[in-house]
């Protein structure tokens, strides 16, 4: 359905896309803001689609689309869910429009449609400044990786410091 929300000044619509062509624009996003950082993709947009494919299909995942009036994408995001827990998944927006706060109203239309649902959790998946404007409680998750080989356990440790010397090259 698509929703319009009025903010003071602009008036934006979400809606919960099942058109897929929406991976498109989501994947784009993503790519300009990994740009801006200076970071590469960790994944192909096959993956995306995949994902789309499989729990869209299934009511397991909103798909929002925010909008200007004008009908130009802002921010698009993927947000899984269960029957008792929504995640914070994979999203993307166009820089040149942050200052209509398109990932804020995305953020709190996948909270509304959430509880719309009896969702009761909103995992938003790690912790930041962005994250923290929305309330909540900061729960420690604990992680852990099954490797079958010493092959993928090496894989995994390289990718890890490559991505944490990434991170401080950025820094």
């Amino acid at each position: 359905g698509v929703q319009t929300c009025a903010l003071p000044i602009y008036s934006l619509v979400v809606e919960d896309c099942t058109d897929p062509a929406i991976v498109n624009e989501l994947y784009d996003e993503w790519i300009e803001i990994l740009s801006r950082k200076k970071l590469s993709p960790q994944y192909p947009r096959s993956c995306v689609r995949l994902a789309f494919d499989h729990l869209r299909s299934r009511d397991l995942m909103f798909a929002l689309l925010v909008r200007s009036p004008d009908g130009t994408p802002l921010a698009t995001g993927f947000f899984p869910h269960d029957e008792r827990t929504l995640y914070f998944s994979f999203t993307g927006s166009r820089i040149a429009h942050w200052k209509l706060f398109p990932n804020d109203l995305l953020q709190w239309s996948a909270m509304e449609a959430a509880a719309s649902r009896g969702l009761h959790v909103y995992d938003m998946c790690g912790y930041n400044y962005f994250k923290s404007k929305f309330g909540g409680t900061l729960c420690v998750t604990r992680r852990w990786h099954k490797f079958y080989s010493k092959t993928a356990r090496m894989a995994r440790r390289s990718y890890e410091r490559l991505f944490d010397m990434q991170l401080r090259v950025r820094g």
